[in-house]
């Protein structure tokens, strides 16, 4: 997934209480991610909607606590700028959203 990103990757979180944000640090954002799949190995990200035009695409995630218990889980909005010379994407993610825990 990492080497879909841009070099100029914007990246949002919403870790409360304010958030933070990764600006052109891929080497960040890698160690964002492997620590939380490390902490969470049963995790999995599904792409529930994606609407491209021109060069920019929104991307509806969901990304789901636990693979075997699909109910619990939270959703994400991304929005991203494609590089069609380098295949890659410059992203921001926003607008997340904590489902409840149902059986």
């Amino acid at each position: 997934m990492l080497e879909l990103v841009s070099d100029d990757v914007v990246f949002e979180g919403t870790t409360p209480p304010d958030g933070f944000r990764i600006v052109g640090d891929k080497s960040a954002l890698r160690t964002l991610w492997e620590g939380i799949f490390r902490d969470s190995p049963r995790a999995m990200v599904e792409n529930e909607e994606l609407i491209v035009v021109r060069d920019r695409c929104t991307v509806r995630l969901r990304y789901v606590f636990d693979r075997d218990r699909p109910h619990g889980g939270t959703r994400t909005c991304g929005f991203r700028t494609a590089n069609e010379e380098s295949s890659t994407c410059t992203e921001r993610n926003a607008d997340r959203k904590r489902e409840e825990n149902r059986p």
